[in-house]
């Protein structure tokens, strides 16, 4: 028997923001977890466009191999390339884990499960967003 808590079933003692972005309001963020790391501040960007991803890739693989996958979540803010690099960080070391998704109907946060042999779109024989669970 696996010991390890099924993901969406383990309260969350760590968030990873991708990207600090004035369009992630981190109260609510807080409301679910107050441990919150940001991978990407806007300083850490060099001025040459050539260095960025590989410097982004170097501060991403870091963060993954600090992100524990049964106790953190990913939540993915600002730069579209800071949320590509991150994703693909967490997955080359986890195999398996959440990210946070914000409802905006309903003003929180949720998780979805990442990853495992599970075809994409399905999670125990439902599609789409009907196997995500609320965080927390």
């Amino acid at each position: 028997m696996d010991a390890t808590p099924h993901l969406a079933e383990s309260p969350l003692v760590r968030v990873w923001l991708t990207h600090a972005s004035q369009r992630i309001d981190i109260n609510k963020l807080r409301a679910i977890c107050a441990n919150i790391e940001v991978v990407f501040d806007k300083s850490v960007f060099p001025d040459n466009v050539d260095q960025r991803v590989p410097f982004m890739e170097r501060i991403a693989a870091d963060m993954a191999k600090e992100f524990n996958p049964t106790r953190d979540g990913l939540v993915m803010g600002g730069d579209p390339a800071a949320m590509a690099i991150c994703v693909r960080a967490v997955s080359m070391v986890h195999p398996t884990f959440r990210i946070l998704k914000f409802d905006s109907h309903h003003g929180s946060y949720y998780t979805i499960t990442l990853g495992g042999t599970q075809a994409i779109g399905e999670e125990n024989g439902k599609s789409g967003e009907e196997g995500a669970s609320p965080a927390g």
